[in-house]
């Protein structure tokens, strides 16, 4: 299996590039953070960040899987309307076929997703209160090292586990420093 190029008329090739993507996640995000420690230049080390950043969202993921979804639905009839021996009468039937499926993922295919996805990745609330507690309001009140401390492990790409060991003492001096510069005291909010 190897990621292929899509090309610009066949949406199986689309299809078939992104289930390798899916397949191969791992190995590419191996390969990008390789580029990023060893890549020919800064230019190319700074793509490769960016990207490797992008990759890793969970818009990304969404997005990655609603179209292997939408194109896996409508694959079928791709390759129906590619032959050089077309029935047409088989093709109207994928048609609807696949009219039926888009409306049937459009109702309702996405809830167990979505519920797997949030409840896995983002441990349901526990991610709002941690993140609440850089709210920078009333001199960073909010503020609580232990939930931040416990909030990085689930960002692997960001904090190594030898920098969340260093967090704890990070994250003391972060607090002291906005405490003691005036500017901080008036903000409301992150912008």
């Amino acid at each position: 299996m190897s990621l292929k190029r899509p090309g610009d008329t066949c949406w199986s090739s689309h299809y078939g590039a992104l289930v390798n993507l899916i397949h191969m996640f791992s190995s590419v995000i191996d390969v990008i953070e390789t580029i990023i420690e060893d890549g020919l230049d800064s230019d190319q080390r700074a793509e490769a960040n960016t990207l490797i950043g992008l990759l890793q969202t969970f818009e990304f993921m969404f997005d990655l899987h609603l179209m292997k979804g939408v194109l896996g639905i409508s694959n079928e009839l791709s390759h129906a309307l590619q032959r050089k021996d077309q029935d047409i009468v088989y093709a109207m039937k994928l048609v609807d076929i696949s009219k039926q499926r888009l409306q049937v993922m459009r109702d309702d295919g996405w809830n167990s997703l979505l519920e797997e996805e949030l409840n896995s990745r983002f441990k349901n609330s526990e991610l709002l209160l941690c993140v609440a507690c850089l709210n920078p309001d009333n001199l960073f009140s909010t503020f609580n090292k232990e939930k931040l401390i416990w909030l990085a492990p689930f960002y692997p790409s960001d904090f190594s586990t030898v920098q969340v060991s260093f967090l704890d003492n990070n994250l003391e001096t972060y607090i002291h420093d906005m405490w003691s510069i005036e500017e901080f005291s008036a903000l409301k909010g992150i912008g």
